[in-house]
């Protein structure tokens, strides 16, 4: 007896490959479809920003990226500022996934250079692989992080007549908006194994990470200055919750407190220092301070008044007061040294 092929069976397949055709067609025009208006809206947003004083340029520009996200790809970017600074790459690749189209991660090309004229600063720049992640809310940026593996710069600046050579193992920026209606920016900056001609032989090799809120200062994600920033805030600006971590060999050192950044680049504030290290902390001190050098055995002296011992580890350090006044470094009535102004 010959057998009957099993129609229903049959025609659920060809139910299921109709679908699932109809599935791939679709995605690919829908695909083709936003294409056209991301490049749209790309477009859009870089005219808006051309309005605010961003000049970026994007050599070969192209967009690739079927099926699942969309790649921007530049030859050259370039970007100038209406505040007078400048930064070129060698290239750039962006991607967003398509159904998150408002996170894009980006990939940076080496070398790279930055100018900033009104402080009499350029760089070049060079890395191993430099990435970047930012968010947007529909209007405006809300995220922004940066990572560099093995940066390495050569710093020029009015300051100094010879290049200055800098280099680590890591480095990191990350930009949040915070705070009521967004008006805040946490801010958080790290470096890991800082090598400079600048830096004494002891301080190399220093790991360096600081965290604050600049209050009122959401404007500086979008690529305000602070600078500009200052000029609409004439008491100064504050920097809250500040978290300064450097470390050494055989040294830790902690930083805490509120800070002002006044208009003329000086800080005021107050911090506590903490160290379970306060000798070698003394020591590395006066090897950059005159003052805390001359003053050596008093701080010696001071530093045991303000030692401590943790209730859990057992283990003892010292959590010293420190007074910042316009520059100005003290503990108590003993000077720690000048520092100078931010470039701003």
């Amino acid at each position: 007896m010959s057998s009957v092929p099993y129609q229903p069976r049959r025609r659920s397949y060809i139910a299921l490959g109709t679908v699932v055709f109809v599935v791939m067609a679709g995605w690919t025009a829908g695909w083709f479809i936003l294409k056209d208006r991301f490049v749209s809206v790309l477009d859009t947003s870089l005219t808006r920003l051309s309005g605010q004083g961003y000049r970026i340029g994007c050599d070969d520009r192209s967009i690739q990226g079927f099926p699942f996200r969309y790649e921007v790809n530049c030859g050259d970017l370039s970007v100038d500022a209406e505040q007078g600074w400048s930064v070129t790459t060698a290239g750039l690749r962006t991607a967003a996934l398509i159904y998150k189209p408002g996170h894009v991660i980006g990939e940076f090309t080496a070398p790279g250079i930055i100018e900033l004229p009104g402080q009499g600063i350029s760089a070049n720049l060079d890395w191993t692989m430099a990435h970047s992640s930012f968010q947007t809310n529909g209007q405006r940026l809300t995220d922004l992080d940066v990572e560099l593996v093995d940066p390495k710069t050569l710093l020029r600046s009015r300051f100094s007549p010879e290049p200055t050579e800098f280099s680590a193992s890591n480095a990191q920026a990350h930009l949040r908006r915070t705070g009521e209606a967004s008006r805040d920016l946490d801010v958080a900056f790290s470096l890991s194994s800082v090598e400079s001609a600048l830096l004494l032989p002891s301080l190399r090799g220093s790991d360096i990470s600081v965290y604050g809120r600049l209050i009122g200062g959401a404007d500086v994600i979008d690529g305000a200055s602070l600078a500009q920033l200052l000029a609409t805030s004439p008491e100064g600006v504050q920097l809250q919750t500040v978290a300064l971590r450097v470390s050494l060999e055989n040294l830790d050192v902690a930083a805490d407190g509120d800070l002002t950044l006044h208009p003329d680049g000086l800080l005021s504030g107050n911090m506590m220092i903490s160290s379970a290290s306060p000798e070698l902390l003394l020591q590395r001190l006066g090897e950059i301070s005159p003052d805390v050098k001359a003053n050596a055995g008093l701080l010696n002296g001071l530093l045991a008044g303000f030692m401590v011992k943790d209730a859990e580890s057992g283990e003892s350090r010292v959590d010293v007061p420190l007074s910042l006044r316009r520059g100005r470094l003290s503990i108590g009535i003993l000077p720690l040294g000048q520092l100078p102004p931010v470039v701003l």
